[in-house]
């Protein structure tokens, strides 16, 4: 008799059928599945744990409803949740012509602000959600003179509490009721000003258009009075995720936020 393989076992301990392959990411494998008349999202972690995703899932299931999706089933290895039937904000500024494009980014810009404010105002429990400081520890490891005191300060700057930890614009989906619902959470503790750090570097894709001065000071401001900080503590922000990212990378491959990272310093310079 054939080996149960992972997919199966779930498939058949949570009354699961239809599974249909929705997508793939580094470390995790997603289905589209049906339960009754409810259509979910399987996903499945191929190393067998969740890595730094761990407690987002923990995050996810604090929300109130509306903001992000019910979370059905959790193991170590496998998160059972609603299906968000919708599009991620980035896709309309991806699609959008070049004439158009402007206006698609601060449209689904100050969409995700809104979204910020909300998972801010939503006083959801920080219990066992990993820090913002454990983030930056490769970052700490790798370049500590460089950095150690600009962390500090930053970690120091602003109040803490839960963050979504990976907020940008292809994790919030735009449901066809028009509701704007967040997924693939890492689930932190942190500063306030550090929710949005990450988003500086979206849309994917948009490379040339999200490097703009002018764009990157809009954001600022515009993200900054949405969290509650200032301009300043955001692209700083900003700039530490952007090298952060950078330690993360393979060295091999092209340095995508080159660009970005140039106006972030600029920017930060003219201040």
């Amino acid at each position: 008799m054939a080996a149960v393989t992972p997919l199966e076992a779930m498939m058949r301990d949570w009354g699961l059928e239809e599974p249909r392959v929705l997508a793939q990411t580094p470390a995790a494998d997603l289905w589209r599945v049906r339960r009754g008349s409810r259509e979910l999202v399987l996903k499945h972690y191929r190393k067998g744990h969740m890595g730094n995703e761990a407690t987002g899932a923990a995050y996810l299931s604090r929300l109130p409803p509306g903001l992000g999706p019910k979370i059905c089933e959790v193991t170590p290895d496998a998160l059972l949740m609603e299906y968000l039937d919708g599009h991620p904000l980035a896709e309309a500024v991806r699609r959008a012509s070049d004439n158009v494009q402007q206006d698609a980014l601060v449209s689904a810009d100050r969409r995700l602000a809104q979204v910020a404010a909300d998972l801010a105002a939503a006083g959801v429990s920080t219990e066992g959600l990993l820090s913002v400081s454990e983030v930056f520890a490769p970052l700490l490891q790798s370049e500590s003179g460089r950095w150690a005191q600009e962390l500090q300060a930053l970690l120091e700057a602003t109040p803490w509490g839960a963050l979504h930890g990976d907020l940008h614009h292809d994790n919030v989906i735009e449901t066809a009721a028009g509701e704007a619902r967040v997924f693939d959470a890492k689930g932190l503790w942190g500063p306030t000003g550090y929710e949005l750090a990450n988003a500086f570097r979206h849309p994917r894709g948009c490379a040339t258009l999200i490097a703009q001065p002018q764009v990157v000071r809009r954001r600022a401001r515009e993200w900054a009075e949405a969290l509650g900080t200032t301009p300043d503590l955001l692209l700083r922000w900003a700039l530490i995720k952007v090298e952060l990212s950078r330690v993360w990378s393979d060295p091999a491959r092209r340095d995508a936020d080159a660009p970005l990272r140039a106006t972030l310093r600029q920017v930060l310079a003219e201040d």
